[in-house]
């Protein structure tokens, strides 16, 4: 009985399933990108934040100096009126 070598396993299903993934993978392996739009630029080069750093620094020398104190039913109003709607 003769027994002939297979050869090159070409026809192997797992390793064209294999290859199939990796091409598969290769394609979709693109990097995302951000582009942010002039308006938004824009947004970001407005003085609103001037007057919020303002606001922040008052409020940080407040609480260094011990000043600064929190209303508890200023706060309690805000939540109730965010939760209901208001």
């Amino acid at each position: 009985m003769k027994i002939n070598p297979l050869g090159p396993m070409n026809n192997n299903p797992y390793r064209q399933q294999v290859e199939k993934q990796n091409e598969a993978g290769q394609a979709a392996q693109k990097k995302d990108q951000v582009e942010i739009s002039d308006q938004a630029k824009h947004m970001q080069q407005e003085s609103g934040d001037e007057i919020r750093t303002d606001k922040v620094n008052e409020l940080k020398q407040q609480i260094d100096s011990g000043e600064y104190n929190v209303n508890n039913n200023d706060i309690a109003r805000s939540l109730y009126d965010f939760w209901n709607g208001s």
